[in-house]
């Protein structure tokens, strides 16, 4: 009859434990670094004028670091631009209103952004979605200034 050999086994699954999460881990690092990476090199090609190139890296970014609450408002913008131009598709369009969208929830106290979204949602003929927005702004503009705690 033969015996199973626990301690082998055992060394085994513990050793195989420990590739798993050091490959995790590992992952992780590098994730972390290309990230950065990206982002940097998305708000370079910007400023080099290179928006469909700076798009794709803000889109990579984003689906690496979905977080980055500043970074998607950016990356939201850029395809708020690319919706508003002459030839847009669709597709355009709607990626373009569903970005600002989840930006703005990301961002509720960017004035701006809100702002921008509502003028993008009377363009497309959602009114009422922008009666909304519209609506916060001004709540905003009305209320008193916060005192200053001097």
């Amino acid at each position: 009859m033969k015996r199973v050999n626990f301690k082998f086994l055992l060394i085994l699954m513990a050793g195989l434990s420990a590739a798993v999460i050091g490959l995790y881990v590992l992952r992780q690092f590098q994730v972390s670094r290309h990230a950065g990476s990206k982002l940097e090199l998305a708000r370079k090609r910007l400023d080099e004028g290179k928006v469909a190139d700076a798009m794709s890296l803000y889109s990579q970014y984003v689906s690496l670091r979905p977080n980055d609450e500043k970074a998607f408002a950016e990356y939201s913008k850029l395809l708020l631009g690319r919706a508003t131009s002459p030839d847009a598709t669709r597709n355009d369009v709607a990626r373009a209103f569903n970005a600002l969208e989840a930006a703005v929830r990301g961002n509720p106290e960017d004035d701006e952004l809100r702002l921008q979204l509502a003028e993008f949602q009377l363009r497309v003929g959602r009114a009422t979605d922008a009666r909304e927005h519209l609506a916060v702004l001004v709540e905003r503009l009305e209320a008193p200034p916060p005192a200053d705690a001097a």
